[in-house]
C-alpha cells in the first residue's frame, strides 16, 4: 500500500528530486502569440477538460492563498499517510487468518467458515506465506510505479498537477479496494490475487508521481526561499500520520477487529480524493511554441537518448558511483520498520498483532524527535568553535559526511539490538537506538550534491530515487527469506532460538556494506564546495527568473 514515505529519504528533495526538476525535461519556451490552429498540438484543445475544469463547473470552492493551499496539501498528506499505516495493521492480520485458515483446513477437520484462535496462526508456514505475500506486492508496487512515473509526470505538465494527484489518490483507493475484496472472498479468491493491488497504481503512477505532482505545486505557489519550509511541513505532516495511526489502529483492532479498521483506511483515503479538489490547479497555462506540432517520435527519442547520456556522464566520477551504490542498498532500515516489522514482533514475541503498532508507533515518536530536534541541534553543535577538539568538525561539507557515518553505525548498532533482543522491551530499546540512524541519507545526499556542478543535481537526485527503486526490489524478499530461514533453522533446533532474528543480522550487514562504501567517499574541500555554492547561486537567479514563464517545476 502506498503511503507518502516518512524516512529521510524523502526530507531533503522530497521523493527524489530538487525544486527545479521538470517532471519530463525542459519545456520549450512560450510563443508571444497562440499559433494557428492548423499547427497546434495534437488533442491540445482537450487540455482544459480535466478534473480542475470539472470541479470548477460544479463549483467546488477552491482555496487561492498559498499557505492555505499547503495547508490542505498538508492534511490531505498526513491523512493519506495514516490510512497507509491503517491499511498495513489490519491487511497482516487479515491475511494471516485466511493463511491460518487454509493451514489447518488442509491438516485437520477445520473448516473454513470456523472462528480461529490468532495463538494458532503463529505456526512458520504460515507466517512464511505471510511475509512472501507482502514482500512481493511491494516489489511489484516498485515496478509498476516506474514505469507508470513517467508518463503521468508527462500529463502532469499538460492536464495539470491537481487532476494527476486526484488520480493518484484513486488508484491508492482502488488498491485497498482489490485488497478488501481480496481478503472477504478468500474462500473463493486466492490470496495472490492480492498481487494484482499493485496494478491500481497504473492509475495515477503511485507515490512518485503523487510525490512529484505536490512537489510541483509547491514550487508553482511559493518562491524558492519559502519552500523548504513547506516542504518540512508536508513531511512532518507525513511523519505524524504514520506516527499516529499504528497506535490508533491497535485501539481499534483490540475492541473490534481488523476490517472496521481496514473500512476506515478505505474512508479515509477516498475522502482525500475529494478534499484535494480544494485545490486549485496550479500549472500555468501557456501557449504552444510554432513548431510543438514538428516534434516526432524519433524527436523525442532523440531527447530520451541525449538525456541518458547527460545521467551517464554524472556516473563517470567514481565517487558518484560509490554514493549510489550506498542508495541501491539504502532500504533495508526502512522496510524492517514497517510492515515487516508488525509481523517480526507478533510472532517473535507472542503477542497480537492488534498490539504491535504501540511499538511501531514508538518507533515513530522516537524518529521524529531524532529528525525535528536532535539532528538541527547536533549539525549545529559540531561547528562550533567552542565544541571539544575531538568532536568538532572542520566544514559542513565534512560535517555531513561524518554526520553520515555515525548514523549508519547507530543503525547497525539498533538492528543487532533487535536481531538478538530475547524480549520486547530489548527489542524497544533496538529501535530506539536505531532511530538515531534517521538522518543518514539526507547526509548523504548533501554530500554528494556538492561533489557535481549545479545543474547537474537534478540528474544526480533522479539517479538516486532510481537506485532507491532497485532497492526496493530486492529489499522485501530479502526480509522475508531470512524470515523463514531464520523459522526453519529455530524449527530444527524444538521452535526457539536466536535465528528468527536474522532479517535484522541482514539489515545490519547491508548498513555495514553502507558505511564500508560511505568510507570511500571524500567531502570536497571547502575551497571547492564554495565555488559550487556560488555557481549554483547564479544558477538559482537564472532559473527563478525562467521559472515564472515556465511554471513546470518539480519539488
Amino acid at each position: 500500500m502506498a503511503h507518502p514515505h516518512d524516512h529521510d529519504h524523502d526530507g531533503d528533495d522530497y521523493f527524489g528530486a530538487t525544486e527545479r526538476t521538470p517532471l519530463v525535461g525542459n519545456a520549450s519556451s512560450a510563443a508571444n502569440n497562440t499559433p494557428p490552429a492548423s499547427r497546434r498540438r495534437p488533442l491540445a484543445h482537450l487540455r482544459g477538460a480535466s478534473i480542475a475544469s470539472i470541479a470548477s463547473s460544479l463549483k467546488v470552492p477552491t482555496a487561492h492563498k498559498p499557505s492555505t493551499i499547503i495547508l490542505i496539501l498538508a492534511a490531505n498528506i498526513f491523512f493519506a499517510a495514516s490510512s497507509g499505516a491503517l491499511q498495513q495493521m489490519a491487511a497482516t492480520r487479515i491475511f494471516e487468518d485466511v493463511f491460518c485458515r487454509q493451514y489447518y483446513a488442509d491438516k485437520t477437520e477445520f473448516q473454513l467458515g470456523d472462528p480461529i484462535d490468532e495463538r494458532m496462526c503463529k505456526e512458520d508456514e504460515i507466517q512464511s506465506r505471510l511475509a512472501f505475500l507482502f514482500a512481493v506486492s511491494i516489489s511489484i508496487d516498485a515496478i509498476v510505479g516506474c514505469l507508470s512515473a513517467l508518463p503521468w509526470g508527462a500529463a502532469a505538465d499538460r492536464i495539470g498537477r491537481k487532476t494527476v494527484l486526484v488520480f493518484c489518490l484513486a488508484g491508492f483507493t482502488m488498491q485497498i479496494m482489490w485488497m478488501m475484496v481480496v481478503g472477504w472472498f478468500s474462500d473463493t479468491i486466492p490470496a495472490e490475487f492480492y498481487w494484482l493491488s499493485s496494478l491500481t497504481l497504473l492509475c495515477g503512477g503511485g507515490n512518485a508521481a503523487a510525490g512529484a505532482c505536490i512537489g510541483s505545486m509547491v514550487s508553482d505557489i511559493l518562491p524558492e526561499l519559502e519552500r523548504s519550509v513547506a516542504f518540512m511541513q508536508i513531511h512532518v505532516a507525513s511523519s505524524v500520520g504514520n506516527l499516529l495511526a499504528p497506535a490508533i489502529a491497535s485501539i481499534m483492532m483490540v475492541s473490534l477487529g481488523p476490517w472496521p479498521v481496514m473500512f476506515v483506511s478505505l474512508a479515509v483515503m477516498a475522502t482525500c480524493s475529494v478534499t484535494v479538489l480544494f485545490v486549485p490547479e496550479t500549472l500555468q497555462s501557456k501557449a504552444q511554441p510554432d513548431d510543438a506540432g514538428a516534434l516526432t517520435l524519433q524527436d523525442h527519442a532523440a531527447q530520451a537518448v541525449q538525456e541518458l547520456r547527460n545521467l551517464l556522464a554524472i556516473m563517470k566520477d567514481p565517487t558518484i558511483c560509490v554514493v549510489l551504490a550506498v542508495f541501491l542498498l539504502s532500504l533495508p532500515p526502512y522496510l524492517s520498520t514497517y510492515q515487516f516489522l508488525l509481523q517480526f514482533v507478533s510472532k517473535r514475541y507472542h503477542i497480537p498483532i492488534a498490539e504491535t503498532g504501540f511499538v511501531q508507533s514508538t518507533y515513530g515518536i522516537a524518529h521524529i524527535v531524532v529528525v525535528l530536534a536532535f539532528l538541527p541541534w547536533l549539525t549545529k553543535f559540531v561547528l562550533r568553535p567552542s565544541t571539544p577538539r575531538f568532536l568538532r568538525i572542520e566544514n559542513k561539507h565534512k560535517r555531513d559526511l561524518v554526520l553520515g557515518r555515525w548514523s549508519y553505525a547507530m543503525t547497525i548498532v539498533g538492528s543487532l539490538i533487535l536481531a538478538v533482543s530475547p524480549n520486547l522491551t530489548g527489542f524497544t530499546a533496538g529501535l530506539l537506538v536505531m532511530s538515531f540512524g534517521a538522518g543518514a541519507d539526507s547526509m548523504i545526499k548533501s554530500t554528494a550534491s556538492a561533489l557535481v556542478a549545479p545543474d547537474q543535481t537534478s540528474r544526480l537526485f533522479s539517479l538516486m530515487a532510481v537506485m532507491g527503486i532497485g532497492s526496493m526490489l530486492w529489499t522485501s524478499p530479502m526480509l522475508a527469506g531470512l524470515f523463514s530461514l531464520g523459522m526453519h533453522l529455530d524449527g530444527r533446533n524444538g521452535g526457539s532460538g536466536p535465528w528468527i532474528g536474522l532479517p535484522y543480522l541482514g539489515v545490519a550487514a547491508s548498513t555495514t556494506l553502507m558505511l564500508v562504501l560511505v568510507c570511500f567517499v571524500r567531502a570536497p574541500s571547502e575551497r571547492k564546495a564554495s565555488t559550487v555554492e556560488a555557481g549554483e547561486e547564479g544558477v538559482d537567479v537564472q532559473t527563478s527568473s525562467s521559472s515564472n514563464s515556465e511554471n513546470e517545476q518539480r519539488s
